[in-house]
Parts: structure tokens; C-alpha cells; sequence
């Protein structure tokens, strides 16, 4: 399997490591990802958040996942409220993406802050996260929801990541026109 096998965990020189599908989305709208590796990658992250899911499952005693849900989400909204949590998300997941689009897809549009990408998401999950549970990842909330059979209200965590990746190229193109 070579090096750049969309299911590896080595990031490429060229595209970055991509864990989520809206990360994946928004730089294939901005052109870093080829059409046809777009579904690849995504399966593979869901496949991803299914292992993980199952890494934790076998690690945690029984009662404790089944009292958690498996970590699956769908509590969480419905604890707070979906408008809550589907905002919550939007706003965590655009901060995510805005972060992970400041440098990484291309060579040429890098900006000077791109080595702190990274750290952008940290404040924004701080402060939102004890609303929606910080999600942010379509994939990582496949995987628990698959095996703990806990679909209330999954949809939030596809529809808020998935919708900021379809608005975040726009906000990626003004921040590095901004920090140029």
C-alpha cells in the first residue's frame, strides 16, 4: 500500500492528513483533492471512525460504553436542544475548517499563520463544546453511532460539518487574502 493510500494515517506532503469528510469536502471545493479521490477518502474515514469506535468498545467495560452510548452523540442534542447543538457545530466545524484550509492544500496559498492551524480550533471547542459535545467530524460520529445503534438525532453532526464545508472555501478565500 503505498504512502498516500487515502485509508493511511501518514499525511502527504501534498493534500495533508484528512480524518474527516468535511475537511475532505471543503478542500476538494477549493481544489487541493481530485474529484475522484473525494468518496474514496470519505469511505475510508468512515471506515476510520468504525474502527475506532471498536478500538474503544473493546477497551471500555461493557456497562460503561453501553451507559455512554458508545460515545455516540445523539444524547447530547438531545439534552441541549438541536438548534443549539446544530449551531454549535456549524460554528465549531467553520472555525475547523477555516483552520485546516490556511495552508495546507497548496504550496502556493499558504499564509504566514499556517504553522498555528492547528491550535485555531482549540478556543472555539473550549467554549462550544459542552454544547453540541465538539463533534466537528461526520466520521467520528459514524463509528460510535454504528455500534452502539444510537441514531437520535445523528443527522446534526452530518448536516452542521458538512454545511460549514460547503460555506468555508469562500471564508478560506478572505482569510488569506487578509493574512497575505
Amino acid at each position: 500500500v503505498p504512502a498516500r493510500h487515502p485509508g493511511c494515517a501518514i499525511p502527504s506532503p501534498r493534500l495533508g492528513g484528512h480524518f474527516n469528510p468535511a475537511v475532505s469536502l471543503c478542500v476538494w471545493l477549493l481544489g487541493g483533492l481530485r474529484r475522484t479521490m473525494l468518496i474514496p477518502y470519505c469511505l475510508c474515514q468512515l471506515c476510520g471512525g468504525v474502527i475506532g469506535a471498536a478500538l474503544a468498545k473493546v477497551v471500555a467495560p461493557s456497562e460503561r460504553f453501553a451507559n455512554a452510548s458508545g460515545g455516540a452523540f445523539g444524547g447530547t442534542a438531545a439534552a441541549r436542544g438541536v438548534p443549539a447543538v446544530l449551531a454549535a457545530e456549524l460554528l465549531l466545524s467553520s472555525f475547523l475548517l477555516l483552520a485546516a484550509c490556511a495552508g495546507p492544500t497548496e504550496g502556493r496559498s499558504r499564509v504566514p499563520l499556517a504553522p498555528l492551524a492547528p491550535l485555531a480550533p482549540l478556543a472555539p471547542l473550549r467554549a462550544g463544546g459542552g454544547v453540541s459535545g465538539g463533534c466537528m467530524n461526520p466520521a467520528r460520529a459514524f463509528g460510535p453511532a454504528l455500534l452502539a445503534d444510537c441514531w437520535d438525532y445523528h443527522w446534526v453532526y452530518w448536516v452542521a460539518p458538512m454545511g460549514a464545508a460547503l460555506l468555508a472555501p469562500d471564508g478560506c478565500q478572505a482569510t488569506r487574502l487578509l493574512l497575505k
